[in-house]
């Protein structure tokens, strides 16, 4: 083969290696919720998302928001609910039951950021494991959401350099995902 044909045939093959390509990648954020991974805004693809990286997301359906009470307790229901646009609830053998599914309306992740932080600040609620966080949407089971799921914790006021931490939306608080053997 001639240069000109090796030339000829390089470039024919990057030409349509190009026009082939998926997709283009849209680099994440380096803060907030789009630093978290790819946006899941369908409960249908969140519940593709548990089972992709667990033993499965069974029996999922639709609740009620008398289960959601029932499942975090009515007052982080109150806190929960005006900025959840749907929810869901799955078991994920062998350890858990019954997991929420929350997936959060467009635009309300950052405001609920804000409720959450205040209501930090007064005392409201404590700096527990109850949901883990991704781009989009939380899980009710921190533990499975942090270490199966590779989701993060929502804290404020926080400080430990031995954490992975991305900083919040909102000021003062960051998703922080703990090693596994520190819980």
């Amino acid at each position: 083969m001639t240069v000109p044909r090796i030339a000829a045939a390089v470039a024919l093959t990057l030409a349509l290696l190009t026009g082939c390509a998926a997709e283009p990648v849209v680099p994440l954020a380096d803060r907030g919720a789009g630093a978290l991974g790819p946006p899941v805004t369908t409960m249908g693809a969140l519940v593709d998302l548990v089972s992709e990286k667990t033993s499965g997301c069974t029996d999922a359906r639709a609740g009620t928001p008398e289960e959601l009470g029932r499942l975090v307790g009515a007052e982080l229901r109150e806190l929960y609910e005006p900025y959840i646009a749907e929810w869901s609830t799955c078991a994920v053998p062998p350890s858990y039951p019954k997991v929420g599914l929350l997936l959060f309306a467009p635009g309300k992740q950052i405001e609920f950021q804000r409720t959450w932080r205040d209501a930090m600040a007064k005392g409201t609620i404590g700096d527990g494991p109850t949901l883990a966080f991704g781009n989009g949407f939380a899980v009710t089971s921190g533990f499975l959401g942090v270490y199966q799921l590779g989701l993060y914790y929502l804290r404020c006021a926080y400080a430990d350099d031995k954490v992975r931490q991305i900083p919040a939306d909102v000021d003062n608080c960051v998703f922080a995902q703990p090693p596994a053997h520190e819980h």
